[in-house]
């Protein structure tokens, strides 16, 4: 199918899925090499309360961005404890599959894989993790690369969740509601957290002031390890 113009991956996606007349439809990226067995895995974890179905994105040994790799074995073991408890928070554009009639259309602007999922579980399905089903990629070329992607996924899922602020309702969704939270929410308020925690560095009456002293330089020492990389590079 042949569209026109630079309309975005997702409003391509609407446009196909509108006329596909399978049961299940299979979303990808254009790097990604799936195992041949891949897709079967994929509709294997389907029943009757599930609606799309996650695969697990592997980075090979070779790829240039260690922290990738390590930052992606955490999300896939999140991934695994979430849907065994309820279901996952967010899909992976590489490797994931929808029942045709459970997709949603999307507005053009979000990120597909965080906002189907998210649209699915608020029409009352599933999402399911399929580990068994594999698909390679390289991480990206440089450090500065991999910071540019990672800065505009977060801001397009901040969007995405605004879209979807109801699934963070605990009255209408209570497990998920805690789940979305925790995963996402959380993690971009750690800014917040990490400030709160500094502040509490300083000295207090209950422990003496070398202690306090010693805890501020270790936080100091982490914030500037994590910027060891940019350092060097100006």
């Amino acid at each position: 199918m042949r569209i026109g113009g630079r309309v975005g991956k997702t409003e391509r996606q609407n446009q196909v899925v509108s006329i596909v007349d399978t049961d299940f439809i299979v979303f990808s990226d254009a790097n990604s090499m799936y195992e041949p067995d891949a897709i079967q895995k994929l509709i294997a974890q389907f029943s009757d309360d599930v609606g799309c179905v996650v695969g697990e994105l592997r980075y090979r040994d070779d790829s240039d961005i260690e922290g990738e790799s390590f930052y992606w074995k955490f999300e896939q073991f999140i991934k695994k404890l979430e849907s065994r408890f309820n279901s996952l928070v967010t899909g992976n554009g590489s490797i994931y599959t929808t029942r045709t009639n459970s997709y949603v259309p999307l507005p053009r602007d979000v990120i597909s894989n965080f906002a189907e999922p998210l649209a699915i579980v608020q029409s009352g399905k599933l999402v399911k993790y399929a580990p068994d089903a594999v698909t390679w990629e390289n991480t990206g070329d440089s450090v500065d690369s991999e910071l540019s992607r990672r800065i505009r996924i977060v801001i397009r899922s901040r969007n995405t969740v605004a879209e979807h602020r109801g699934l963070l309702n605990p009255i209408h969704y209570p497990t998920f509601s805690f789940q979305l939270f925790s995963h996402k929410v959380l993690r971009w308020l750690s800014p917040f957290t990490h400030w709160c925690t500094h502040l509490k560095c300083f000295p207090g009456r209950s422990l003496p002031a070398t202690y306090w002293v010693v805890l501020l330089a270790i936080q100091c020492g982490c914030y500037f390890l994590s910027n060891w990389d940019g350092l060097l590079t100006e």
